[in-house]
């Protein structure tokens, strides 16, 4: 099994273990919508903060619309993890121009939200 998928799974199972607290609901599935089996905004930042804070992910409320499932939710997150480099090179090892681009490319990205790195 490719490392992605195996990092997809267990955020599933983490994931998941957080809605079915959440909701109270214990029979909750991978693939059940977390919205139709009664989140709604106010929980889903409960959600998310539970995320960040336990599971360890870089997560947004937005991510959490977009795929409401677990199953959905953690394929997502193991995409943008993979797509991430673990440690970015530092201001130093980087030139001005390269910085102000990257900086202005998360700013005007469309549905981007900047959200502080753990």
């Amino acid at each position: 099994m490719p490392v992605g998928e195996e990092r997809a799974e267990h955020m599933e199972r983490d994931i998941l273990s957080v809605f079915r607290e959440q909701l109270g609901d214990p029979d909750m599935e991978p693939v059940d919508d977390y919205f139709e089996r009664g989140g709604d905004s106010l929980s889903a930042l409960l959600v998310v903060g539970e995320l960040i804070d336990t599971v360890g992910v870089n997560v947004g409320v937005d991510d959490l619309f977009g795929h409401p499932s677990a199953r959905g939710l953690a394929r997502y997150l193991a995409l943008e993890a993979a797509d991430t480099p673990d440690s970015p090179p530092s201001l130093e090892d980087r030139t001005e121009p390269e910085c102000d681009a990257r900086l202005m490319a998360d700013v005007h990205r469309p549905g981007h939200r900047v959200r502080p790195r753990r």
